[in-house]
């Protein structure tokens, strides 16, 4: 634990509570009786994203990434999706930052995956997004 808060640092480790969680894996998965902990933004440290700050693609591609990877993991069809859609505060203020952005795939291997979600999903801030 003390190397995830040293790792995660920036962020305020929070405590969740089990009786507001549930389980997205199908079956009769259970919560194991314990302490969970979830890492959060500082308030200090949250902002509107803006044309000084704005959502990177990079953070984006290691959030859907995620997403993608915990669908396939569990068998949870629409999972990324879901994520997408239940995120709020996206903005116009958006710069592809990833390394290539005409050959994503070479650093980024689930660009595709990832592309075709937001502009899906997306489709009013995907078709505005920067390339830096």
């Amino acid at each position: 634990m003390l190397a995830t808060d040293r790792r995660e640092a920036s962020y305020c480790r929070k405590s969740v509570v089990f009786s507001a969680s549930k389980t997205l894996e199908k079956g009769t998965f259970r919560l194991a009786a314990g302490q969970a902990w979830i890492y959060v933004n500082r308030p200090e440290g949250i902002a509107e994203p803006s044309a000084r700050y704005p959502i990177v693609q990079s953070y984006v591609d290691i959030f859907l990434s995620g997403c993608l990877e915990q669908e396939q993991r569990f068998e949870l069809s629409g999972f990324a999706q879901q994520c997408l859609a239940t995120t709020r505060d996206w903005s116009e203020h958006w710069v592809n930052d990833r390394i290539y952005p005409r050959r994503p795939f070479i650093y980024q291997p689930r660009s595709r995956q990832i592309d075709s979600l937001l502009s899906q999903q997306l489709p009013q801030y995907f078709s505005r997004i920067r390339i830096e």
